[in-house]
C-alpha cells in the first residue's frame, strides 16, 4: 500500500492519545475478580465473585453446547488495549446475551364510564398490569464499564459486538421473536450499597408482593430458579393470575408516590448513552417496564434486526504502518459458509484501519487479537459513530 494514503489519514490534527483498541471475547473464569470489581463500581449483575463464576461457568457450557440458552446468559467481557503501545490494560467491561424470562409490568390506560341518573362520570387512569412479557426475546443484558473507562465508546461497542454475535445465532435461534435491552434506572444513591441496592419502585411498589424480601435477593432468585422452559416461575406465582378469585397483579399509577411515579422508567445517566445507541438503531419502548426496579424495556422485532445489521466484508491486510489515530472500526472474523458458528471462538475488535478497495489494512497483533491473518475475511456493521 502506497505511505501516501497512510499520511493523507494522518494529516488531521490527533489527539495526546489515541483511543483504546477494545477486545470483546467470551468471559473466563481468570476474569472473576475484574468483572465482580466492574459489577459492584456499576450495581449491576451479580456483584459476588462466587455468583460471577456461576455465571462464567454456565456460560461456558452454553459455548460448549452443554447447557440451553433459556438457562442463563451467555457472558462476555471487553479488554481494553493501547493503540500505540498495544499494551494490554486488562479488563474494563461486561455484557451478556440472555433469553428474558421473567414478565415484566405494562403500562396500561384505563377508562370507566357510568350515568348516574343523568349525570355521566367518566374516569380515566393509569395503571402498571403483570405482563409475561415479550415473547421469546432476546435481551442485551448487563452492559457496564468500569468507572475509569466510561466516555471512550466501550458500551456502545459492546452493543456493536453483539450485533454481531446475534447474526450468526439467530440462525440456530429460530424462536426467538424480539430482540430487547433493559435499560438500567436509577437507584436511590443514599440509600444503596454496593452489596445492597436500592431501588424506590420496588421499594413502594413490588417488595409487598414478594413477601418483603430485599431487592438483591429476590434479583438473585429470578435468575437462579428458572424451570426447563427457561421461565422464572416463582415472580409468575407470585404476580400472575391464579383464577377467578386471585387475578393478576396491578399497580395503579396515581397510588404511586409522587416522586416513584415521575422517575418510573427514568434512566440512570450512566445508561443515557446506551439507550441513545438502542434509539438510533430503531429499538422502541412500548410501556413495559422491569418487574422489580422499572427501568425502560426498548424492544425490536426480529424481522426488522437484518436491517439494523447490515454488514461490509472486507479482506484483511497485515499492515505496520497503520497510524494508532486512524478511523477505528469494529469487526470480526466472517464465520465459514456451511460450517456451524463457533462462539468459542468469537472476538470482534475496534481498532484502527485504513480502508482501501474491499481491503481492511490493520496491524497484525491487533488481527491476532481475534484469530486473524492477512486475507482472511473480516465483516464489520456499516461505519456509525463507534466512538460516541
Amino acid at each position: 500500500m502506497a505511505p501516501s494514503k497512510h499520511s493523507d489519514r494522518s494529516a488531521a490534527p490527533a489527539p495526546s492519545t489515541p483511543p483504546d483498541i477494545v477486545l470483546v471475547r467470551p468471559a473466563t473464569r481468570a476474569d472473576t475478580d475484574a468483572l465482580t470489581r466492574i459489577a459492584r463500581q456499576v450495581g449491576i449483575g451479580h456483584s459476588q465473585p462466587a455468583e460471577v463464576a456461576d455465571d462464567i461457568d454456565f456460560s461456558q457450557a452454553l459455548i460448549a453446547g452443554q447447557s440451553p440458552w433459556h438457562q442463563g446468559p451467555l457472558y462476555l467481557c471487553s479488554e481494553a488495549i493501547s493503540a500505540g503501545t498495544l499494551e494490554r490494560r486488562g479488563v474494563v467491561g461486561q455484557c451478556k446475551l440472555e433469553v428474558m424470562a421473567a414478565g415484566v409490568w405494562k403500562r396500561q390506560a384505563r377508562k370507566r364510564r357510568f350515568i348516574v341518573g343523568r349525570e355521566p362520570i367518566t374516569a380515566d387512569y393509569e395503571q402498571l398490569e403483570y405482563d409475561a412479557g415479550p415473547q421469546h426475546a432476546m435481551e442485551f443484558a448487563a452492559n457496564a464499564v468500569g468507572k475509569e473507562h466510561r466516555g471512550m465508546g466501550i458500551g456502545s461497542m459492546h452493543i456493536r459486538s453483539r450485533l454481531l454475535l446475534l447474526r450468526h445465532l439467530l440462525r440456530k435461534l429460530s424462536h426467538i421473536e424480539t430482540v430487547c435491552s433493559v435499560t438500567l434506572t436509577q437507584e436511590d444513591t443514599a440509600a444503596s450499597t454496593p452489596d445492597a441496592l436500592v431501588y424506590p419502585f420496588y421499594e413502594h411498589a413490588v417488595r409487598a408482593f414478594f413477601g418483603g424480601r430485599a431487592f438483591d435477593e429476590v434479583d438473585r432468585l429470578r435468575y437462579k430458579n428458572r424451570a426447563r422452559d427457561g421461565s422464572v416461575q416463582f415472580v409468575g406465582e407470585f404476580l400472575q393470575s391464579a383464577g377467578e378469585h386471585d387475578p393478576f397483579r396491578a399497580i395503579p399509577c396515581h397510588l404511586l408516590p409522587d416522586h416513584v411515579r415521575s422517575a418510573l422508567g427514568s434512566v440512570r445517566a450512566s445508561a443515557e448513552r446506551t439507550r441513545a445507541f438502542f434509539l438510533k438503531l430503531g429499538f422502541k419502548h412500548h410501556g413495559r417496564y422491569d418487574v422489580l426496579d422499572g427501568s425502560q424495556v426498548l424492544e425490536l422485532p426480529r424481522d426488522h434486526f437484518e436491517a439494523v445489521c447490515r454488514v461490509e466484508t472486507f479482506v484483511a491486510r497485515s499492515d505496520k504502518n497503520v497510524p494508532p489515530y486512524a478511523p477505528q472500526r469494529v469487526f470480526m472474523v466472517q464465520p465459514q459458509q456451511g460450517k456451524d458458528f463457533d462462539i468459542s471462538r468469537f472476538r470482534c475488535v475496534r481498532a484502527p484501519v485504513v480502508e482501501d478497495r474491499g481491503e481492511l489494512h490493520v496491524r497484525k497483533e491487533v488481527l491476532a487479537l481475534i484469530d486473524a491473518r492477512d486475507g482472511t475475511m473480516l465483516e464489520s456493521l456499516l461505519p456509525g459513530d463507534e466512538g460516541a
